[in-house]
């Protein structure tokens, strides 16, 4: 029997990251990700949503973190939110963009927070 292999996303989007502070702090940061298609074209009707992880450190009896900072569209593709860094250190931060409730493209970010 052959092996099933995942549904692979197709990458119709390009995406950025940035936040305010530039260095996130612990504690309420602005984050805005532009989203435009492959095109340049700003994308203006999509759901998007940045979703941060840090690995748990087991020596430190640290579990694992997770937050997701939804972003709402402000203009010209630019999508705004406002959430928590719960801690500071490397965190990796995954800016998911959906449209029609399918995912057209995600991309990762080294994030580190003080």
């Amino acid at each position: 029997m052959p092996k099933a292999s995942a549904p692979r996303v197709t990458q119709d989007v390009d995406i950025t990251l940035t936040s305010k502070p530039a260095q996130p702090m612990v504690g309420d940061n602005t984050f805005e990700a532009s989203v435009s298609g492959v095109d340049g074209t700003p994308i203006t009707d999509a759901e998007v949503a940045a979703m941060f992880y840090m690995p748990a450190i087991p020596a430190m009896k640290m579990p694992e973190m997770k937050n997701t900072v939804t972003l709402k569209h402000q203009k010209d593709g630019r999508y705004v939110g406002t959430g928590q860094v719960t801690m500071a250190g490397q965190w990796d931060v995954t800016v998911i963009v959906k449209r029609g409730g399918k995912e057209v493209g995600s991309k990762k970010f080294p994030v580190y927070a003080r």
